[in-house]
């Protein structure tokens, strides 16, 4: 399918992708008990259509377009599109495969799906009828070599000349040093660090980081200090958020320096976002905005084009996220407190370690010989915390315990935790 217009439709209004779920209305809803009103059901369809997040929305949207196309294409009427035939459906998705990526085609199958689900339509596919589809999506997609490449991670080196070609008077430089050095060293998604685009209702005080989202803490028995960020909203954590933590590194990339620079120039205020900064225009006037992710990528793509940086690692913001995994995994940091840094519930992170020659390597290399014959150094770096009392930690406890453990030895301190405040020059 080439052309993606619907037939113009009472059922299907024009709107945002993100607003289909929920406006586009199935021409035969199921009746209503007698003590049920229609107002009572437009409450539960849009509660149903705000359980799920805004981007989520966007792409099942997508989703319910290609359908109805497909349906407008083949004269399937509007009274057949829900419930949808299980034929009907599969139909839908073999017309997809070998044109869009695996994981393309499964979310616009839950797209079709939660349309069902939200308008309280009954769903009459069984999840079997879709396997054998969604695994021909899969191989197809990579004989044809459909999808998104392998994201490529970035390194400290790359880091490193990134940040020495931004200019330190320039507020948005400041504001994107501190974000992109953040992000990498507190292996942070980019959308958890920025906002969707500079609309005047982009930034959400309740789902952005501000700040008041700052702060440090200390443990004195291992002489080291964390600062800790903690965006209200993340990908894991919607509704409570997560610690996002980092330390001072050595050389340009330092997180901690640039956090000082931009607070020093830029001056973020409680109730804004974290990485605003100034912008001038034609006239000198100036106003302060949000760091957006097109912003944020645009500058991180300029960037790597003037370090020389090869051009398939720059526009990636998500290759920051691997980069900072690969980085603690070769400096010989346990997988467990790797994952936990990250963030990840699952076993999803296994899928970003590159080199994992390089990373495994240590582990399988022979005991030291009693003479004390010398080893392959790790790599040195004081800030981290040393190994032995990670492993101790890690091969005596269970997960949840290990958790616990590493708070105690590297997050928790005997000061209590007060917000991050510039160094007073």
């Amino acid at each position: 399918m080439t052309d993606l217009t619907p037939l113009e439709s009472i059922y299907r209004p024009h709107c945002r992708a993100a607003d289909r779920l929920l406006l586009w209305i199935p021409s035969t809803l199921p009746p209503l008990p007698p003590v049920i009103t229609e107002e009572m059901r437009a409450r539960i369809t849009e509660a149903r259509a705000h359980s799920i997040a805004d981007s989520t929305r966007g792409t099942y949207g997508s989703g319910l377009l290609l359908f109805h196309v497909y349906c407008d294409v083949h004269r399937i009427p509007d009274d057949q599109r829900a419930p949808a035939h299980s034929l009907l459906i599969q139909a839908f998705l073999a017309s997809i495969v070998g044109g869009y990526s695996a994981s393309a085609v499964s979310n616009y199958l839950h797209g079709v799906k939660t349309w069902h689900t939200i308008h309280g339509v009954p769903w009459l596919l069984d999840s079997g009828e879709t396997t054998p589809l969604l695994a021909a999506a899969k191989r197809i997609a990579r004989d044809k070599g459909i999808g998104k490449p392998e994201r490529p991670a970035f390194t400290v080196d790359d880091l490193e000349a990134i940040c020495r070609t931004l200019d330190p008077t320039v507020p948005l430089d400041v504001s994107f040093k501190f974000c992109v050095t953040a992000t990498f060293w507190g292996t942070a998604r980019v959308k958890e660090m920025t906002v969707v685009n500079l609309s005047s209702d982009s930034f959400h005080p309740q789902r952005h980081i501000q700040i008041q989202h700052v702060s440090e803490r200390w443990d004195h028995k291992m002489k080291s200090q964390v600062t800790v960020l903690h965006p209200p909203v993340t990908k894991a954590a919607p509704f409570t958020g997560e610690d996002i933590f980092f330390a001072q590194q050595l050389g340009p990339s330092d997180p901690k320096g640039a956090m000082a620079e931009h607070v020093l120039l830029n001056d973020p205020q409680p109730g804004e976002h974290l990485f605003s900064h100034v912008v001038r225009d034609s006239q000198g006037r100036a106003t302060r905005r949000p760091l957006s992710r097109t912003i944020f990528i645009n500058r991180l793509r300029q960037a790597c084009a003037d370090a020389g940086i090869d051009a398939v690692i720059g526009p990636k913001g998500h290759s920051l996220r691997i980069g900072g995994t690969l980085e603690y995994l070769l400096r010989g940091v346990p997988f467990l407190v790797v994952k936990y840094q990250g963030r990840w519930a699952g076993d999803s992170f296994g899928t970003y370690l590159r080199k994992h020659a390089v990373v495994i390597a240590p582990y399988l290399q022979a005991p030291a010989p009693r003479d004390g014959a010398a080893q392959p150094p790790r790599t040195p770096f004081p800030p981290l915390p040393p190994d032995e009392l990670f492993d101790a930690a890690l091969s005596e406890l269970d997960r949840e315990e290990a958790r616990e453990a590493l708070d105690r030895m590297s997050v928790e301190s005997e000061s209590p935790t007060v917000p991050w405040l510039p160094p007073i020059r």
